[in-house]
């Protein structure tokens, strides 16, 4: 693995520990916040640091009008598309089915990436990638299986499709990303998807008038909303984009399993929450099905972008 390969991986694993953080933040900013006003700031935030950091890059003189479609569809599939399926489906779903959906997304990348990129996967790897994900379902579900198959009214059910189709729609937006990421800056792609994501969500937020929640926000809310809007969107989503502009999709997506297992890990430190067998066993599944991803995954030649920062 070369040295740009290297820090692609952590740059991967940095993004996926920070989201998986923010499931703690985002419950606490949520208890004083409806969940589109949560979206508009979390993406306005994201959009204003990611932006000023690329125009102090100088990467928005690489802007062209041809790509203002482009960022503009993956912002709405990604961002508006994703978060809305996400939240709704969250409302009527099982939580431990909600979390058993959600967890293969990275799955789906997988597949979406063999089709649209032609990425090919070696059979360890592949195996790896399947090992990790299933540690990423017991870790989500907390090694609950029976909840999955009972007690599924007709709302849950619709929830728990929307669930999917958010995992899937996930999986899309990984792909288009790198696709984007292959000859742009990385700053300015994710500024750009952060910015029509937002532009997309502001009829919802303008339709749900709640928007006089934002100024009374308490101290501890605007703190979640600063790690949220900072930390797990502007860091965690720049991160993961310069990673997919060197790394594979696969690898991206076998790394992204650890998502679950570094939520419940922030849980146990920061709540005082019990570790369990699930905890366990699935995390040492998710960790050596990325170790497997990782040592059996093919090297890639770097690519030299003229005019490029990066």
């Amino acid at each position: 693995m070369t040295r740009t390969e290297t820090i692609a991986v952590g740059e991967a694993i940095l993004a996926i520990t920070l989201w998986g953080i923010s499931f703690i933040f985002i419950k606490i900013a949520l208890r004083e916040l409806s969940a589109v006003n949560l979206i508009v700031l979390r993406y306005a935030m994201g959009a204003l640091c990611v932006g000023l950091f690329a125009w102090r890059r100088g990467d928005f003189q690489q802007l062209t009008w041809a790509d203002a479609p482009k960022l503009a569809l993956v912002g709405a599939i990604g961002i508006t598309l994703q978060q809305f399926l996400q939240v709704t489906g969250q409302i009527t779903a099982d939580a431990s089915v909600a979390a058993f959906l959600a967890a293969t997304a990275p799955a789906f990348t997988v597949i979406l990436a063999a089709v649209w990129l032609h990425e090919r996967l070696r059979f360890w790897q592949a195996i790896g990638v399947g090992l990790a994900s299933l540690g990423g379902i017991i870790v989500a579900t907390g090694g609950d299986f029976a909840a999955l198959f009972i007690g599924q009214a007709l709302p849950a059910l619709s929830g728990n499709f929307l669930i999917l189709l958010s995992s899937m729609v996930w999986a899309m937006f990984i792909i288009l990303s790198k696709r984007l990421v292959r000859k742009r800056p990385t700053a300015l792609v994710t500024s750009g998807i952060f910015f029509f994501g937002m532009l997309f969500t502001l009829p919802f937020f303008l339709a749900a008038q709640t928007w006089s929640e934002i100024p009374r926000l308490s101290l501890g809310g605007w703190g979640a909303m600063l790690y949220v809007g900072l930390l797990s969107t502007a860091v965690a989503y720049l991160l993961n984009s310069h990673a997919l502009k060197h790394i594979s999709a696969a690898r991206v997506a076998a790394i992204q399993n650890m998502e679950p297992l570094s939520a419940m890990a922030a849980a146990f430190v920061m709540l005082d929450e019990s570790p369990s067998w699930a905890m366990a066993l699935g995390g040492a599944a998710i960790l050596s099905g990325v170790y497997l991803a990782e040592r059996n995954a093919p090297e890639v030649v770097e690519m030299q972008v003229t005019g490029s920062k990066e």
